[in-house]
C-alpha cells in the first residue's frame, strides 16, 4: 500500500511513501513547496486543540497498536476469557500513553506556545482543522 498527499490548492504531490502515512506532532499547518500556499496535513496533530479522538489515534498510530494488541491477544489465548484481553489491553494501552506523553512533551509544551495565539486558532478553524469544543 502507497499514500500519496497532494496540495489541496495547486494538486502537486507534497509527500508519498509506502504503508500508512506517520502521525506526527507539530502545527498541521504547511506551506506548499510549489504554490507556496498554505495548507492542512492531517497527518499533523497539533496536541493543545486536538479533540480527544486525535489524540487517542495518535497513541495508536505509527504501529503502537500492535504492541497492544498482540500481548492482550496471547493473554486472552492463556486464560481463555474475553476479560484477560480487555485487562491486558487496558493495562498496555495505558503504559504506551504514558511512554508517548513522556516522549512528546517537548512538542506539547510547543503546542500551547503556538495554540496561545488566537490568530493562529483562527487560521486552523478556517481551515476546518478539527478543534475540540472547549479551547481556552
Amino acid at each position: 500500500m502507497t499514500h500519496t498527499k497532494k496540495c489541496p490548492n495547486c494538486k502537486n504531490v507534497v509527500d508519498s511513501g509506502h504503508g500508512d502515512p506517520l502521525k506526527y506532532l507539530g502545527s498541521p499547518l504547511k506551506t506548499c513547496p510549489y504554490c507556496r500556499k498554505n495548507y492542512i496535513d492531517s497527518d499533523t496533530i497539533e496536541w493543545s486543540i486536538s479533540p480527544l479522538y486525535r489524540k487517542i489515534g495518535y497513541c495508536f498510530a505509527n504501529n503502537r497498536i500492535w504492541i497492544c494488541l498482540v500481548p492482550s491477544i496471547i493473554c486472552a489465548g492463556v486464560f481463555e476469557k474475553f476479560l484477560a484481553f480487555l485487562i491486558c489491553f487496558v493495562i498496555i494501552f495505558s503504559l504506551c500513553c504514558l511512554y508517548v506523553k513522556h516522549q512528546v512533551n517537548d512538542e506539547i509544551e510547543a503546542s500551547k506556545r503556538r495554540t496561545s495565539n488566537p490568530q493562529y486558532v483562527a487560521i486552523l478553524k478556517a481551515s476546518d482543522y478539527p478543534i475540540k469544543e472547549k479551547i481556552f
